[in-house]
């Protein structure tokens, strides 16, 4: 659902209308959790090579790392977040990001996404500030869904399975703090 605000002062002037999006729910997350090497502590890529008959009318992506996470598509990165998702107690919730509007980035014939996940905030005991607590130091995964609409109107989706490649990359560190 997009949400659009525009705010008003007390002299009524008003600012530019600024838009976001919010997931409203109505849809059960299907995505896999896709991993490598258990208890990790180098970033970890997950590539996808897939097939689009024709370029999408309209497409969006969820996503969500445990650990930083950062996706392009085509080469291109999605937004400018690098520090995405936010922090968070990793046993509890796991916030995702959702980027509309990736129709743009997608053409016909194939298409890949590639997404580097990193420790993050999950292995900073010692590191964070007091009364901040990560307890959870688990493997590096990755969970994503891609909705494409065709000329039709019908949505599709690619999701994280089986058939993504995981693999190590030229990254090999990426703290918060060091």
């Amino acid at each position: 659902t997009e949400i659009g605000v525009i705010v008003r002062d007390n002299f009524g002037e008003e600012c530019e209308k600024s838009s976001f999006f919010v997931f409203n729910g109505e849809k059960e997350w299907t995505a896999a959790w896709i991993g490598d090497k258990e208890g990790a502590q180098t970033p970890v890529y997950f590539r996808k090579k897939f097939f689009l008959p024709e370029k999408p009318k309209a497409a969006r992506m969820y996503h969500t790392g445990l650990g930083y996470a950062s996706v392009r598509v085509n080469g291109e990165y999605t937004d400018d977040a690098r520090l995405d998702p936010a922090f968070t107690d990793y046993s509890k919730r796991v916030p995702y990001v959702f980027t509309p509007e990736i129709e743009k980035m997608l053409h016909a014939g194939e298409n890949e996404i590639l997404s580097v996940v990193a420790p993050g905030w999950r292995v900073l005991e010692g590191a964070l500030p007091p009364g901040r607590v990560c307890p959870f130091n688990g493997s590096m995964v990755f969970s994503a869904t891609i909705e494409w609409q065709d000329s039709r109107g019908v949505w599709h989706a690619v999701e994280t399975d089986e058939t993504w490649e995981a693999c190590d990359g030229p990254l090999t560190e990426a703290l918060i703090y060091g």
